[in-house]
């Protein structure tokens, strides 16, 4: 496999797993003999087939080449034909400029996702769909056809960073970059251009 997602169960017991690069979902009986496989119109990964049929997966749209134009990441609920009928989430990343520093340019794709907001949409037991984003404490659930049936949220102020947050992780970004950069200086810098937003994400 190239890329291969989450291998799950579908509803009559078959295996199935999403194959990045060659954007294809693949079926297996449980005794690991393949069965078929369906040609997917975009690169959809991290895959779950609902009850109803449905479809809901992380999408991403690239440019070929790096610096081309923004690389766009959605997560959605889809028909049988993997048409869009819901869109849970989206969001965009340009990469730095080539004129940057190895460690300006690292440092400052590590700020891009230190105050970007993620999302995260799972598959219950029953088929429901359950979705949340890192900027709000709340939970939104929606049926398998794409039809929202109500959010579980509380009324909670974001927390800010402590030192001792900041201590945590710049602290693995070191180990990281000087197992990357091999280099004291080039880790020195780009721990110094690290800027981290007020509020940690609610998860």
């Amino acid at each position: 496999f190239q890329n291969p997602g989450v291998v799950r169960f579908a509803k009559d017991g078959t295996l199935y797993l999403s194959e990045g690069f060659r954007n294809k979902l693949i079926f297996f009986d449980e005794q690991g003999v393949f069965l078929r496989q369906n040609i997917l119109p975009a690169d959809i990964f991290d895959i779950w087939i609902t009850p109803a049929g449905t479809y809901l997966g992380y999408e991403q749209a690239a440019p070929q080449y790096v610096g081309q134009g923004p690389v766009e990441n959605f997560i959605r609920v889809y028909d049988r034909n993997f048409k869009s009928i819901l869109e849970l989430h989206r969001d965009s990343f340009i990469f730095p400029k080539r004129s940057l520093t190895p460690a300006q340019a690292r440092a400052a794709i590590t700020n891009e996702f230190l105050a970007r907001h993620t999302a995260l949409a799972v598959m219950g037991e029953k088929g429901l769909i359950y979705f949340g984003r890192s900027d709000r404490y709340a939970v939104d659930i929606f049926r398998p056809d794409g039809a929202k049936l109500s959010t579980i949220s509380r009324d909670v102020p974001p927390l800010p960073y402590k030192k001792a947050d900041k201590d945590f992780i710049l602290k693995e970004y070191e180990e990281n970059m000087n197992s990357m950069m091999k280099s004291e200086a080039l880790t020195k810098e780009y721990l110094s251009l690290i800027r981290f937003p007020e509020s940690k994400p609610f998860f």
